[in-house]
């Protein structure tokens, strides 16, 4: 049996990443033609596509369009997992709320884009006058650490540790609020000593937006306490993490 991998854009890296290391047991799905009818078992890994261009009718799916269009927008995803008890930070999509946390002496991130990664479309606001129009605020978390925990059928597989890029806080696209590669952070596994609250937070996020798998950006907040920010359906590969999701694909497919 192949596994069909469906990118959410024909050119993903982190898709192909997946295939190649799968080798035989997988291939890369195109984005508009259905399964053959010919395929006796039709299994598909969604690798963050809400929208294929296909019938997926007969067809097993991890990572269903419908929970992966709610992911990937910022404000449902953080209002599906705060329903479900998930720690998040404080969010609104009125103005006038997030200028009395700004009066609270707190920082606001203004998200102008709801479908963005790697920090695009985020404006920092610590002055009232700061705050621009925007469909989501969220109040800023005051953290230390911050970890991608990357979530496969209700187990974390991998967890990577957000840290500052030697040499980078001299440059001037340095952030230390958002913490992107292109703001000068990278993705570190030493010394990663993770508390089980923190675990059973990104395992809780993952499967209250209906998903199989994810990789969860959790922040630990004052005392310790765990905030998820997202779950990234697509996330990047590279290295141990491609070895890791192999692994977990490989020992759900025993089951099948």
């Amino acid at each position: 049996m192949k596994l069909r991998i469906l990118p959410y854009k024909s050119f993903s890296a982190s898709a192909k990443e997946l295939v190649h290391a799968l080798g035989r047991k997988a291939i890369l799905k195109s984005q508009t033609k259905p399964i053959s009818r010919t395929v006796r078992k039709k299994v598909l890994l969604n690798w963050g596509n809400g929208s294929p261009r296909f019938d997926m009718t007969g067809v097993t799916v991890l990572n269903k369009p419908a929970a992966i269009t709610i992911a990937s927008n910022k404000l449902t995803a953080l209002t599906k997992l705060k329903e479900a008890g998930v720690n998040v930070p404080d969010f609104t999509t009125v103005k006038a709320i997030a200028e009395t946390w700004i009066d609270e002496e707190r920082i606001v991130l203004c998200r102008k884009l709801l479908r963005a990664n790697s920090g695009r479309g985020i404006v920092i606001a610590k002055e009232v006058d700061q705050l621009v129009a925007a469909p989501l605020y969220v109040k800023y978390i005051r953290k230390e650490k911050e970890y991608r925990l990357h979530v496969f059928n209700g187990q974390i597989i991998d967890a990577v540790e957000k840290r500052r890029r030697q040499g980078f806080q001299e440059n001037t696209n340095y952030n230390k609020y958002i913490r992107s590669y292109e703001q000068g952070w990278l993705m570190a596994r030493k010394g990663i000593a993770l508390t089980d609250k923190t675990k059973e937070e990104a395992i809780k996020a993952v499967t209250a937006l209906g998903l199989d798998f994810g990789a969860v950006d959790i922040v630990m907040g004052p005392k310790n306490k765990p905030y998820v920010l997202e779950v990234n359906t697509a996330p990047g590969l590279m290295g141990t993490t491609v070895q890791s999701y192999k692994a977990a694909i490989e020992n759900w497919m025993k089951d099948l």
